[in-house]
């Protein structure tokens, strides 16, 4: 039966409430689910909120089954669970596995349970530990309640539950019941044994120690998954990305890494000269942090990254513009304003999209028709294949008449600032050394908050690309992308 099959009761109850609107900046990340993972992103949050100003984690645990219906019904933005669920809408991040230990009261004279045991106990077939080499005492079998991950994983990986018995609301419940309990046996994540560590039996001879249960030598383990939606905004898709790197935290609430060799892969990247600096940046980090790992990062434009993806040539493609294909799948890391940018002596600080449609069309050639000085406009454009000219002439206006195209940002804006009569057009992060060339656009200036709300109207979302059969070390570097803010804000994207 699949899982979410086991829950139709609750994915009815969550239907109820009205879907709230995914979460975004400056607003409430909602995380919800598996109390196995909501304690340790808790113990995330302060340091997040701080380092993320503006966002608000509101962390709710319940069950895996009630998580995974509210991120459906739309009252959540994370849903964190102990069970794999196969969702074309979800995006899946394992952050770690699990252990589940079986415990025993006293009095039951075991140190270790097999599978068929534990079978026998939860079909009725055992009733007293006499019959499974222990002592003479009444078995008292104790349960979590259907909806709960832990239960879902024991029925499918252990045994199914056949017999009446007294199901607890939590693992916590469930370790205190069979301490008070002569001849209890139940179930419980390694994190919540807490002071009854003496309660705990091997499982098919195994001990759940850190060690075996990362190499999956204890087999009553679960896999630790963080769900989003697939169209979860960059937040929430960053908070997911930073909790995954959170190994100390999560290891204190029980979640260990899978033993895995050392990565050794060389991930391409390449595309928009507007996303470049952040991402040879974070390259450096990513790189630090994974030995054996090579980011190489080559500077093209959006057109070229897109051409060399579809190619197979490079593994990972940066772009201004979004591209729908069906072997790509698209990592929206924030938004890039465009600025329009002149020579200072030209007289004006604003242009709007008419004028600079009749600029850029021939129509206007003077300064002083616009209310500037009496001055020759000189006309500069990025090279066709690049982002940002797909971008103006996309949003703004065609170029009909003959323009300058430097080959870098950066000349474009050093040119700009010497020629008189110049007139441009830029990713804002390159004019950050020539302030006195930005102009406002329809009214409004190019500030961060202006383009991260979109108020600004010459702005875009920036796009990393990868092919659906992506090596995972591509997908992983994506993923490390969207958690790294502050480096992209630095760049210009936001």
């Amino acid at each position: 039966m699949r899982f979410l099959a086991r829950f139709a009761s609750v994915v009815a109850l969550v239907a109820l409430c009205a879907p709230l609107a995914p979460a975004a900046a400056g607003t409430t990340i909602r995380v919800g689910g598996s109390t196995n993972i909501t304690p340790p992103l808790s113990k995330m949050a302060p340091a997040y909120q701080a380092a993320h100003p503006g966002t608000t984690l509101s962390i709710a645990g319940s069950s895996s089954g009630q998580g995974i219906a509210a991120l459906k019904a739309g009252t959540l933005d994370i849903a964190c669970s102990d069970v794999a669920v196969d969702d074309s809408a979800f995006d899946d991040t394992t952050v770690g596995v699990i252990g589940i230990a079986f415990v025993v009261g006293s009095g039951a004279g075991l140190k270790n349970l097999t599978r068929e045991q534990v079978a026998g106990i939860y079909s009725g077939k055992y009733t007293n530990w006499k019959q499974i080499g222990g002592n003479d005492l009444a078995i008292v079998p104790f349960s979590r309640p259907i909806g709960a991950g832990t239960r879902f994983v024991f029925e499918t990986s252990v045994a199914k539950t056949l017999v009446d018995m007294k199901e607890q609301k939590d693992a916590t419940a469930v370790v205190n019941a069979v301490s008070e309990t002569p001849g209890g046996v139940g179930y419980a994540s390694v994190n919540y044994i807490g002071d009854h560590q003496n309660l705990v039996v091997n499982y098919e001879g195994v001990a759940p120690t850190d060690e075996n249960i990362a190499t999956h030598t204890y087999k009553f383990s679960a896999d630790e998954h963080i769900y989003t939606l697939k169209t979860a905004n960059a937040d929430v898709k960053a908070f997911v990305a930073y909790a995954a790197t959170q190994t100390a935290i999560l290891k204190a609430g029980g979640i260990v890494a899978v033993a895995a060799p050392p990565a050794t892969a060389t991930v391409r990247v390449q595309g928009t000269l507007n996303q470049i600096p952040a991402l040879q940046k974070i390259a450096a980090a990513y790189e630090a942090a994974h030995p054996g790992v090579t980011i190489n990062v080559t500077p093209t434009n959006s057109g070229e990254g897109i051409a060399a993806l579809r190619a197979g040539t490079t593994d990972v493609a940066a772009s201004d513009i979004a591209v729908d294909y069906p072997n790509f799948v698209d990592t929206t890391i924030g938004v890039l304003g465009v600025a329009v940018v002149a020579n200072p002596h030209s007289g004006v600080k604003n242009l709007t999209r008419d004028q600079l449609i009749a600029i850029y069309g021939g129509k206007v050639a003077n300064w002083k028709d616009l209310g500037g000085a009496d001055q020759s406009m000189v006309l500069f454009s990025r090279a066709i294949g690049t982002g940002t000219r797909f971008l103006f002439e996309d949003k703004v206006a065609k170029t009909t008449v003959p323009t300058k195209a430097p080959v870098s940002p950066v000349e474009t804006v050093n040119e700009i600032a010497a020629t008189p009569g110049s007139l441009g057009y830029i990713a804002t992060q390159f004019v950050a050394a020539h302030p006195e060339l930005l102009l406002m656009y329809n009214g409004v200036a190019p500030t961060p908050d202006n383009i991260r709300n979109h108020t600004y109207g010459f702005s875009t979302d920036e796009h990393i690309y990868v092919r659906k059969d992506a090596p995972a070390s591509a997908r992983d570097f994506v993923t490390f992308v969207t958690a790294q803010r502050a480096t992209l804000a630095s760049s210009g994207i936001y």
